[in-house]
């Protein structure tokens, strides 16, 4: 037959008016469905059994139509027949797969690295609910249901629940990708791996406003249905509450005569703040402080109460260098906990603990992994603490985040501190393995390309490191870390001039936080090769420019670069000028302290500086939010005090009783350092030396501090002087005149190394 003839007998049967009458009726038959699966809790999978009966229907019309479509009487043939009994095959078949079949994830079922933790009977496994709710602003209630549900749940002891990130993070593991639903395998794969005895599934229909939640216990060891329950009504945290109860009333003697606070009263009675929280948590988990800490803002906009939020706002503040608020944040959050749930309790209380008992934080949070095995989020932040307290390779802390990535191996961040752990004893091999699966997992966030950058340093390819920090840059304009560590590695190869040279754009930049960072960091080239005046130039150009932005963050900062510098030079008039201003904008800071005492300690004013120890205290003691540090301030002052006096054995034992953090900073390092030289420790001293000129970066902080190191070769200089090796005290004295020059003389500490090291090449 010709086309023109196929065409010819299409038209006589009618074919174009069959096909606009079927779509119709496929149209109104979807509709139907998906009202049903919206409305009563229908599973989603009747909807794809329709939209599958419906294609195949299409050509059961198309063989019908072909075969009948003319006038007059037609009998059903043979090829007729069959093609309709193949198209039935093709429909009962397909529609039961669809019906009943497991979706098999992509990634492998077996999980074998998973660490299952049996948390025995009486505990139960939240899974994230199944919405057919199309309002888009609410399609994150899958997550949050689940996650809500769960603290509810857990707030008596015996009843032991896990958490909602963790399933999240077997879900992923198994290849559901948030907003799918897991398969039949899938369940019973997670409901092993959770560790739970029982397990809770649900779903979620209807329109905002009038929701309908449906849960259902299973029995994870049987798949045997326990209990179900359902909700209805417009307020998300008493539907929650409501399905607690009634699951809680159907697992048994579990809890029995319990009284459970409200969803609400343990997280926010408002729907938005709880997701402006976790969008803050997420922006967090990638290092993206500001914007986290926007988010946290915004969450305690819409609930002030919302002590989960503050706390975690006030961690944020503490990465961004906002001290005094930060600490009010947490301090706040403190006070709040008694609503919230243990977990939730003890995790505050432990990071707390951490800023002024260390050995009471570590308790706590002993008791929260061992009450609370699948807890991830603790277990990174407390491994970050103790590498910054003990060391990067600190074994306690490579355990956590060992044990973080067998909860999680997807968890990116954990890639990222344990490459660091690994750097930290040299094994830069297995550091540069874990850095490449951080960038795999997240090859669009700034954080991973830094790191990166960090070990191809350490590595001494420093050309190939610059390219990793340009590319953080390149995603993230302002992550300010991976611009310190640019300009660092210039200065770590000697080149303050291209140091300067990538900074032009910088300089340039649309926004105000990356121009006044980089005029820090000209600053910082300036100071390395010695234009002392130059570099305080930079440092007060910043502060002036911070100034007009608006950002007051930003001009504390400068004004502690300009404190360091001031002090540097001797002129302890303006550094005191400027750690007041310091003091004004950050009053839990203490630099102004450093200036008030490195002053009275040069013109040897011990009475003085006793008559000020007693004001700081009285300060520090009356502010409730300065009250915890009150023991260690006082120790620093009696060191300067034990200094001034020249009691060196007093100021290294009173060094030791300080804070590790405050043992060789920036505060300590100059008093301890000559103590230990006064004393005869110079090996322990060479130790420390090399610690601080060190080139790994992680070590110090982000940012390369050309004053600390040139403080480290001129201690290294005196220190081989006193064991009596001339050649290594010149190669280290001969490092500073070639690096500063005449900039050493602005520097009243340093200024005797020309004088030292003619008396060292002059014959005897």
């Amino acid at each position: 037959m010709s086309n023109q003839g196929v065409f010819e007998a299409l038209r006589r049967r009618k074919l174009s008016q069959w096909l606009l009458g079927y779509a119709a009726a496929a149209w109104a038959v979807a509709e139907a469905t998906g009202f049903v699966i919206d409305n009563y809790g229908a599973p989603r999978r009747l909807l794809d059994v329709v939209l599958f009966l419906l294609f195949v229907s299409l050509f059961v019309i198309l063989v019908i139509v072909w075969y009948h479509g003319e006038t007059g009487p037609q009998r059903v043939s043979r090829r007729e027949g069959g093609l309709l009994g193949g198209l039935l095959a093709v429909a009962v078949v397909g529609g039961l797969w669809i019906a009943t079949a497991d979706r098999v994830p992509a990634a492998e079922l077996d999980a074998a690295d998973v660490v299952v933790a049996d948390l025995g009977e009486g505990s139960v496994a939240v899974l994230p609910f199944h919405s057919t709710v199309e309002a888009p602003e609410l399609a994150w209630l899958e997550r949050a249901l689940a996650e809500l549900l769960s603290t509810h749940l857990a707030q008596a002891g015996d009843l032991r629940v896990v958490s909602g990130q963790r399933i999240f993070d077997l879900l992923s593991q198994l290849g559901v990708e948030e907003g799918e639903e897991p398969g039949d395998r899938t369940e019973a794969r997670l409901m092993e791996l959770s560790g739970a005895s029982l397990i809770v599934t649900g779903s979620i229909y209807g329109r905002r406003g009038d929701l309908t939640i449906v849960a259902t216990l299973v029995d994870a060891s049987t798949g045997e249905i326990r209990a179900s329950s359902e909700s209805r009504g417009g307020d998300v945290f008493a539907l929650v509450d409501e399905l607690s109860q009634d699951l809680r009333s159907q697992i048994g003697d579990i809890s029995a005569g319990v009284a459970l606070a409200s969803s609400a009263e343990l997280t926010t009675p408002d729907i938005e703040a709880y997701r402006a929280y976790d969008l803050g948590r997420l922006a967090s988990s990638r290092f993206h402080y500001r914007e986290a800490a926007d988010h946290f803002a915004h969450a305690l906009e819409l609930d002030s109460a919302f002590a989960l939020a503050r706390f975690r706002r006030g961690i944020t503040l503490f990465q961004l260098g906002q001290v005094s608020e930060g600490t009010a944040e947490v301090q706040r959050a403190r006070r709040e906990v008694a609503g919230l749930s243990e977990r939730d309790r003890l995790f505050i209380r432990g990071f707390d603990s951490f800023l002024t008992d260390t050995t009471t934080a570590i308790a706590t949070v002993r008791e929260l992994f061992r009450k609370y095995p699948d807890e991830k989020d603790a277990r990174i932040i407390f491994a970050s603490i103790l590498a910054q307290l003990r060391g990067a390779s600190d074994p306690e802390a490579r355990r956590l985040l060992t044990e973080t990535l067998q909860l999680d191996p997807s968890y990116a961040a954990g890639y990222n501190i344990l490459a660091y752990s690994y750097a930290g004893d040299g094994d830069l091999v297995a550091a540069d393995s874990l850095i490449r699966k951080y960038v795999e997992l997240e090859p669009d966030e700034p954080n991973p390309w830094d790191s990166k950058g960090e070990i191809l340093g350490l590595a001494g390819r420093h050309a190939e490191a610059r390219d990793a920090y340009r590319e953080a840059l390149r995603i993230e304009p302002n992550f300010r870390a991976a611009l310190d560590h640019l300009i660092g590695s210039h200065l770590m190869e000697d080149n303050p001039s291209g140091g300067r040279a990538e900074l032009a754009d910088h300089l340039e930049s649309p926004i105000a936080e990356v121009r006044i960072r980089a005029r820090a960091l000209s600053g910082d080239t300036r100071l390395w090769e010695g234009s002392i005046e130059e570099g305080l130039e930079e440092f007060r150009a910043g502060e002036s420019e911070a100034v007009a932005a608006g950002l007051p963050d930003q001009q504390a900062w400068r004004l502690r670069d300009m404190v360091q510098t001031h002090l540097a030079m001797g002129e302890y008039t303006a550094a005191a000028e400027a750690a007041r201003a310091v003091r004004q904008l950050e009053p839990l800071d203490g630099w102004w302290i450093t200036a008030l005492y490195d002053s009275l300690t040069t013109i040897g004013d011990v009475d003085g500086m006793r008559g000020w120890k007693e004001r700081v205290e009285a300060e520090v003691g009356g502010n409730r939010l300065t009250r915890s540090r009150l023991v260690a301030i006082s120790r620093l002052i009696d060191l300067w005090i034990a200094y001034a006096e020249e009691r060196h054995e007093d100021v290294l034992s009173l060094a030791a009783e300080l804070p590790a953090n405050l043992r060789t900073g920036v505060i300590t390092e100059w008093p301890v350092f000559r103590s230990m030289l006064e004393t005869g420790q110079t090996d322990a001293l060479l130790g420390e030396l090399r610690r601080l000129q060190d080139p790994n970066v992680f070590l110090r902080g982000p940012r390369f501090v050309p004053l600390q190191v040139r403080w480290a070769q001129y201690f290294e200089g005196r220190a081989h002087e006193a064991l009596g090796d001339t050649i290594s005290a010149i190669a280290a004295y001969e490092a500073l005149v070639d690096g500063m020059g005449d900039g050493l003389m602005l520097l009243p500490s340093i200024s005797d190394v020309p004088a030292r090291l003619e008396a060292l090449r002059s014959p005897r």
